[in-house]
């Protein structure tokens, strides 16, 4: 699997990924309140979530703790998982925290909303995501990542390069050029960047000092870059042709018109979906391509194998489209699909429960938060063989493992509406960088994972492209 790696290459990368889950401090009653907490966040300290997973988590089916002063159940059994997230509002909702923390920068968007309002949302942005849309986005996609491609082979890089600046900015790209078409213009970079300031683990944290939302106390917002953001999207909006038709209150310019007397999403609802389409369509999958390279720097046998799967013309019976992308490159998706076992670009999903519930043992009652550990259950030593180990083989073969306990998109209704293009943009931004470059990592920058509203690499992840 590890190609021409060494034993000590080979044990580097096992132990690199059992070292993410012990760098934190794993006390079973999460220090929120006291220790320098209030401290950190006005000194504008990052802090990780990921940190507060209990060690046993990567073993046990649950750990019930209190977490300042509320019951909270971290969950990485899969059946329990799958039993969570099948839940509707009446019995688990989104926890008020989450809403305190993404509100200012998604708004009453489809990931913060719930009931009716969110499935006539979801059905509004659904028609983004049809196969024929899909099929129409490949261009778009192999033209944004030959860009990027040649942008960093003119660029110089003996020391190596954050390649997650260079996979964020190519999934922003594509994901203004499919919601705002040409709307954004050049407002692209400055977006970007209120985006990158927001989603910071500092930005976030602060979100939660007391006051940090009020406008009453602090103005119109405490946070410039929001009133920034919402000007930008709303002047797209309202001047893209694609939203001043009737079809366009959908969401989208050829979206089919609604029945007389159905509930249209309002301009306002709009943008903020937009908004929670740009954070959540470029961050995720930026993340995802960066830990992909990283994980491939460690095997050249593997990226070899890669590159020549990129060159490999379509198999007789597969065409251009979305499918016939992802059927030819099965490898590839495999790689990718390890990855997102490894590096979940959404480590935790929590819920407050609205009603008591009861899944074997676990007794939650109202109120409790409940914390779905993405990352323990992918590491989980019941459910994965060598569960620290980066071997992509194991998704070529279904039947050669379970794989009931991977859920990187998450599950049930809510599971994420852009799981099929951010594929579709995974693989073929990994094949165009497969074609152009070998990577090789950064040994004295070794990433550490940290959990903001993605698992991330604090600082960057570092690499050496080296053109093919």
């Amino acid at each position: 699997m590890f190609g021409n790696m060494n034993f000590k290459d080979r044990q580097s990368v096992v132990s690199a990924h059992a070292a993410d889950r012990e760098s934190g401090d794993y006390s079973p009653v999460v220090p929120l309140i006291g220790h320098g907490w209030w401290r950190n966040l006005l000194s504008k300290q990052e802090f990780s979530t990921l940190s507060f997973v209990p060690e046993r988590l990567f073993r046990e089916p649950s750990v019930s703790v209190r977490f300042a002063g509320q019951h909270t159940h971290f969950v990485s059994d899969p059946h329990m998982v799958r039993t969570v997230l099948r839940q509707g509002s009446e019995v688990m909702r989104k926890p008020k925290l989450l809403h305190r923390i993404l509100s200012p920068v998604m708004g009453e968007g489809i990931m913060l909303t719930e009931g009716m309002v969110w499935r006539e949302q979801r059905r509004d942005l659904a028609v983004a995501f049809t196969q024929r849309k899909l099929d129409s986005y490949v261009p778009l996609i192999e033209m944004t990542a030959d860009s990027v491609c040649r942008e960093m082979a003119a660029a110089t890089c003996p020391e190596g390069m954050d390649i997650l600046t260079r996979t964020t900015w190519a999934t922003f790209r594509v994901i203004c050029d499919i919601f705002m078409g040409e709307g954004i213009g050049p407002d692209q970079r400055v977006v970007d960047d209120a985006f990158r300031r927001l989603i910071s683990p500092g930005s976030l944290a602060r979100r939660l000092l007391p006051f940090a939302q009020s406008k009453w106390l602090l103005g119109k917002t405490s946070e410039p870059e929001v009133d920034r953001l919402m000007a930008i999207l709303r002047n797209a909006r309202d001047k893209s042709p694609a939203f001043t038709s009737k079809k366009a209150q959908r969401g989208l310019s050829d979206a089919p018109e609604l029945p007389d007397g159905a509930n249209l999403s309002d301009t306002e609802a709009l943008t903020h979906n937009l908004l929670t389409m740009l954070v959540a369509g470029f961050d995720t999958t930026a993340v995802t391509l960066a830990w992909t390279l990283y994980l491939l720097s460690f095997d050249e046998d593997l990226q070899e194998k890669l590159f020549a799967e990129a060159h490999a013309p379509l198999s007789v019976g597969h065409d251009g489209g979305a499918r016939g992308i992802l059927r030819a490159h099965p490898l590839m998706l495999s790689v990718i699909r390890e990855a997102m076992r490894l590096y979940p670009p959404v480590a935790l999903i929590g819920r407050t429960a609205v009603q008591p519930l009861t899944m074997g043992d676990l007794q939650i009652k109202p109120g409790s938060l409940v914390l779905l550990s993405m990352y323990s259950m992918h590491r989980h030593e019941a459910h994965w063989k060598d569960p620290d180990r980066f071997d992509p083989y194991r998704f070529m073969d279904p039947d050669a493992e379970s794989q009931a306990a991977y859920m990187p998109f998450g599950f049930g209704p809510r599971i994420c509406i852009g799981q099929h293009l951010a594929e579709l943009e995974l693989v073929t931004m990994l094949s165009r960088m497969m074609r152009a470059f070998r990577f090789k990592r950064v040994t004295a920058r070794p990433p550490k994972p940290i959990m903001t509203l993605t698992l991330r690499p604090e600082g960057g992840l570092w690499l050496i492209p080296i053109p093919r």
